[in-house]
């Protein structure tokens, strides 16, 4: 976020608390602190602390975060990150005091009694900036003290500016003009990495002979910016210097390079990259119509060029809230990507907008063409429009036969080939106010046709209600220029039907039909085409167009014939009694007898 945007949210936040404080109010802060050390700030009037005023503090350009001073005048904010705090007081939404505090990831030295020829220090830098030592050389041995700073450019001219105002616009416009880049803040940001304050007492500064700066830098940046980076001195005039075209190489890695500069006096430097090759990323719309129906899906193409003499890596492209990421943009070359838009359905005009690096991620040598917008004309259907009669001009308008009153209607006109399969797929828009998805139609004659497909309203009078659940009416025809209904070869309608509708009417998917009216209601030849989470969806052939119905027919059941079972009486098997034991004895007598008469015979025999 720029520096200036927060302001601005800022300012709109003390609108809405109007905070009730006094212009004459005064912050007593120091001017620096370090990391998790405790910042006391002292509201003041004529000398006199002030309880109850709302003091904001923000870190970063970060959240604001306000509290109220005590009896004493005083309240107390830590920060938790390196950086510039800003303490700002304001009423009704006018900033009256403000204190610009750094905050350092650790002390800057103080050396007190220096009595040496020469020192070195790492420099302690607010988040974001680079490491940089910093080595001074004496003539003589000398005794004072000596403090090196490091921060942000914005912070120091912010400084300048409560003594000098003015002076933080006419130096960004002196540093751009030595860098070659434009003085807008966030430019300017960008290519100044890190100021450098080195300050040091008067019998300090007098004896300095040699002041020496080693940088070091990410060896992908240094890269990104051609490998040209200077060091900017500002003079006593109030205004910066380039002293050394390009410091020297002392080190280079895979990871960075350490770049060096001598001066022969302390001052204030800036580390700013020149200009050097860099991209230049424009965005351009090219809809493929520009004037639609509601409810009608157009396609845009948007076009992404790099103009620039460097490329780009990681390139976003923000079309209505889709974000799309380009990997690699090379210069001079250009990407197309094709969104989809679909219009609105409420008539009117309607501002289409693409932005390529929407965050501001990407350096370029033009940050203000970055934003591209077109207008795509959403219109009321009344009607196909055709042009007028031979020698008429303007348009005339055909409306299509349709014998029901309609809800909503979608027409279409197209071209269509001799035995050729036309396949019409309705805007999403009508798919959910008419429940049908495609018509397809083949015709035996080519030519210019209408398609008219309405959502019913209410049956005319003359045609009753069908006998099933219906879940809606439609009606679909084909017509000509003249407005004449026109046949075709074979037709069929691809719909859906709510699976929640079919619960709540208890019927399952196969019992849905598409009925056709043809003096009575008759059934067509429907099947189920696949399912979503919500929706069922089928598909019908007609012969002809007219009034359709989507119904779910009930279920048929078959009677069932009940047959009799006829139980035979089990068979009784009858056992005869047992011979009466007399006649089994005689038989046995009469055997007995007749071997005993035998026996005699043979023995009188011999």
């Amino acid at each position: 976020m720029s520096r200036g945007l927060f302001l601005a949210s800022i300012i709109t936040l003390f609108l809405l608390t109007m905070a009730t404080t006094q212009a004459s109010l005064y912050i007593e802060a120091p001017s620096s602190t370090i990391v998790y050390q405790p910042v006391v700030v002292t509201v003041e009037e004529n000398g006199t602390p002030v309880k109850d005023v709302t003091v904001y503090f923000v870190l970063n350009g970060g959240v604001p975060v306000y509290t109220k001073t005590n009896e004493s005048g005083q309240t107390v904010f830590k920060p938790i990150a390196p950086g510039t705090l800003d303490v700002i007081i304001a009423e009704r939404g006018k900033i009256i005091a403000k204190k610009v505090i750094l905050v350092y990831s650790k002390a800057p030295k103080k050396l007190t009694n220096v009595n040496k020829t020469s020192f070195t220090e790492d420099v302690a830098t607010p988040v974001g900036v680079l490491p940089v030592e910093i080595k001074v050389e004496f003539r003589q041995n000398v005794t004072g003290q000596i403090q090196v700073t490091g921060g942000t450019l914005e912070s120091y001219t912010d400084f300048l500016n409560e003594t000098n105002p003015g002076a933080k616009e006419r130096i960004f416009e002196n540093i751009s003009e030595i860098l070659g880049i434009p003085p807008e803040l966030e430019i300017v940001r960008k290519y100044v990495p890190i100021v450098l304050f080195v300050n040091a007492t008067p019998e300090v500064r007098q004896n300095v002979s040699r002041l020496v700066i080693n940088i070091t830098i990410p060896r992908n940046i240094w890269e990104a910016y051609g490998m040209n980076f200077t060091i900017l001195k500002f003079e006593n005039n109030g205004s910066f210097i380039e002293k050394n075209d390009t410091p020297k190489v002392i080190s280079l890695t895979n990871e960075s390079v350490t770049l060096q500069a001598e001066f022969k006096s302390l001052s204030l430097y800036v580390v700013a990259a020149k200009t050097a090759p860099l991209p230049d990323l424009t965005v351009s719309l090219l809809p493929q119509k520009t004037e639609v129906i509601p409810g009608e899906e157009v396609g845009i193409d948007v076009i992404v060029r790099n103009s620039g003499t460097a490329d780009a890596y990681n390139v976003k492209v923000l079309f209505n809230s889709k974000l799309t990421t380009i990997p690699t943009l090379t210069k001079n070359a250009e990407r197309k990507l094709v969104f989809t838009w679909t219009a609105p359905s409420t008539p009117g005009t309607y501002t289409i907008k693409a932005i390529v690096d929407p965050d501001n991620d990407i350096i370029e040598s033009n940050e203000n063409n970055n934003i591209a917008t077109t207008t795509i004309v959403v219109k009321a259907v009344v009607g196909v429009q055709v042009p007028g009669a031979a020698g008429g001009g303007g348009y005339v308008t055909i409306s299509p036969p349709l014998i029901a009153p309609s809800v909503i209607k979608y027409e279409t006109s197209m071209y269509v080939t001799k035995g050729k399969s036309e396949v019409i797929a309705l805007p999403k828009t009508y798919v959910e106010q008419t429940d049908i998805t495609k018509v397809i139609a083949t015709f035996d004659f080519s030519g210019t046709v209408y398609l008219a497909v309405s959502k019913v309203k209410e049956l005319p009078a003359e045609i009753p209600t069908p006998k099933y659940p219906v879940y809606g009416y439609v009606e679909i025809v084909f017509y000509d220029i003249t407005g004449k209904e026109v046949t075709a070869k074979s037709y069929e309608v691809e719909f859906r039907v709510s699976k929640k509708w079919l619960e709540e009417n208890n019927c399952k998917p196969e019992q849905v039909v598409l009925m056709k009216f043809d003096e009575t209601w008759k059934e067509l030849p429907t099947s189920i085409v696949s399912e979503d989470a919500n929706y069922y969806y089928f598909k019908a052939e007609a012969k002809t167009f007219s009034i359709f119905a989507i119904a779910a027919k009930p279920v048929v059941i078959t009677p069932t014939t009940t047959i009799p079972v006829v139980t035979t009486p089990p068979t009784l098997v009858t056992t005869p009694p047992p011979a009466p034991p007399t006649l089994t004895y005689i038989a046995i007598a009469i055997i007995v007898i007749v071997v005993i008469v035998a026996i005699i015979a043979l023995a009188r025999r011999r």
